[in-house]
C-alpha cells in the first residue's frame, strides 16, 4: 500500500511538472512532442541529438530525471527544447511503460498533443543485425546500446551542429585570463559518479576513474607538450602537484563556475576527450571535431564516435574467447562481472597510461596507424559497428597481433 502511494504521489508530481511547462509552449500544433522516462547525461544528449536531426527546432522532448545526477544545464545547447522533469522510481521497468501511456492520453485529452516515446523512434532506425544467436529482447537491447554510443550518428559525423551555442559563445569571456599559446584544450574526465552515487550496480562502479595520481605522467606530459588541460567530471581533490601548474590545468575550483557550467564549457571547447566510459565521451556525437581517447575503460569492449580505444589488460591468449569477450561485455554485465571475478582483468600500469595517450596524440589524425576491429575479425562486437580504432600499444600489451 505504502508503495502504491508513493506511485501515485510521484505520478502527480511528474504529470504536474510536464502540464506546467505545456502551459508555456507556443504554437503547440507546429511542434513534435516527445517523452523519455529514464537515462542519465549520455541518453540526454544522443535523444535530444536524434529529435533535433529529425525536426529541427520544432520539438520538445520531456524527459525524466532524478535529483542532481543530471547535468540539466544541457538544455543551454539545445535552446531549452529539452526540459526535464522528476521521475522517482517511474522509470523502473514496471512502472514506466503505464506511465508513458498515462501522459500520452493526458495530453492528448486535453492538449490535442500527440506525443512519443524516443525509444519507440529509436526502434525504427535501420539496422542490419549480423549476430543470429540474439533473441528479439536482445537485439532490440543491442540496438539501444548501439544507439546511447553515437552507432546512428555515424552518417553525419562530420557535420558540425549547435556552433553557436552558449558554452561556445560565451568561452572567451570565461576563461580568456587562462588563454596562452597551447597546441590545443584537452577535456581530461575523470568519472566518480559510481562513488558519488553508490548503488549496487556491477557496471557503474567499474567505470570510475582511478585516483588521480595514477594519472599523473599522462597529465604531466600532456602540460609538458603544451596541452592545456580541462579536469572535467565529478568533485574530486586537486592534489599540490597540480596546483602548481597555472594556465596549464584548469579545474572547476579555479573558476567561480557551478559545476555543471564548468564541465559543459570544457566539453563543447575541448579539441580532445581523454577518458573512460560514461555519458561525457556522448558529447562528441554533438561537437564532431572532438577527438577521443577512451582510456582503460573497464567496460571492456564498448566504444563511442571519433575514438581510439583502450581497455585493461585481458589475460587469455585465446582469441575465440577474446572475440567471445568483446561481443558480449558490452551487452551483459552478468558476463563482465564473471571476467572481473575470474580475474581475468588487470589495471594497467601508470607508464601503460601515460604511453597510450601519447600514442593517441602523436598519431590521432593518421588512419594507416591505427587498427580496427575488422582487421581483428571481431565483426560482431560493439566496437566493430562504432569503427573503432585500436590503441598498438594496447594490443602490444596484450599480445594480440593483428
Amino acid at each position: 500500500m505504502k508503495n502504491k502511494i508513493k506511485i501515485f504521489i510521484q505520478y502527480f508530481i511528474a504529470l504536474f511538472n510536464i502540464i506546467s511547462k505545456v502551459l508555456l509552449i507556443k504554437n503547440k500544433s507546429k511542434i513534435y512532442f516527445y517523452l523519455n522516462t529514464e537515462g542519465g547525461f549520455g541518453p540526454s544528449i544522443t535523444r535530444s541529438h536524434l529529435i533535433n536531426t529529425l525536426h529541427g527546432d520544432n520539438w520538445i522532448l520531456f524527459f525524466g530525471t532524478k535529483k542532481k545526477r543530471h547535468n540539466k544545464k544541457i538544455t543551454k545547447i539545445f535552446n531549452e527544447k529539452l526540459k526535464f522533469f522528476p521521475c522517482g522510481d517511474l522509470n523502473f521497468p514496471q512502472n514506466k511503460e503505464k506511465f508513458e501511456k498515462f501522459v500520452s492520453k493526458i495530453l492528448l485529452l486535453f492538449f490535442a498533443i500527440k506525443i512519443k516515446t524516443v525509444e519507440s523512434i529509436v526502434q525504427d532506425l535501420e539496422f542490419n543485425e549480423n549476430d543470429l544467436s540474439l533473441d528479439e529482447n536482445q537485439k532490440k537491447y543491442k540496438k539501444i546500446t548501439l544507439f546511447e554510443t553515437g552507432f546512428f550518428f555515424k552518417k553525419i559525423k562530420d557535420h558540425e551542429f549547435y556552433e553557436n551555442n552558449f558554452y561556445k559563445k560565451n568561452f572567451l569571456d570565461i576563461f580568456e585570463k587562462y588563454e596562452s599559446n597551447f597546441n590545443g584544450r584537452i577535456n581530461f574526465f575523470l568519472r566518480g559518479k559510481g562513488q558519488k552515487y553508490p548503488n549496487n550496480r556491477f557496471i557503474d562502479n567499474i567505470r570510475d576513474s582511478r585516483d588521480i595520481k595514477d594519472y599523473k605522467p599522462t597529465i604531466e606530459y600532456l602540460i609538458e607538450n603544451n596541452w592545456q588541460v580541462f579536469l572535467t567530471g565529478e568533485m574530486f581533490e586537486i592534489p599540490e602537484w597540480l596546483k602548481e601548474k597555472e594556465n596549464s590545468i584548469i579545474f572547476h575550483s579555479k573558476t567561480n563556475l557551478e559545476i555543471d557550467d564548468y564541465n559543459l564549457y570544457a566539453m563543447s571547447n575541448a579539441d580532445f576527450f581523454i577518458g573512460g566510459s560514461s555519458g561525457p565521451p556522448l558529447f562528441n556525437c554533438i561537437n564532431n571535431s572532438c577527438k577521443t581517447l577512451i582510456l582503460e575503460t573497464k567496460h571492456i569492449g564498448i566504444s563511442y564516435l571519433n575514438c581510439v580505444v583502450s581497455y585493461p589488460k585481458i589475460l587469455t591468449n585465446d582469441i575465440l574467447e577474446l572475440e567471445e569477450i568483446f561481443r558480449k561485455s558490452p551487452y551483459d554485465d552478468l558476463f563482465l562481472e564473471k571476467l572481473f571475478k575470474e580475474k581475468l582483468i588487470e589495471n594497467l600500469s601508470k607508464n601503460d597510461l601515460k604511453l597510450i595517450t601519447k600514442e593517441f596524440i602523436e598519431n590521432i589524425n593518421i588512419n594507416s596507424h591505427w587498427k580496427t576491429f575488422k582487421d581483428l575479425g571481431f565483426t560482431k562486437s560493439h566496437a566493430y559497428y562504432l569503427d573503432a580504432k585500436i590503441s598498438n600499444y594496447w594490443l602490444k600489451l596484450n599480445n594480440i597481433k593483428v
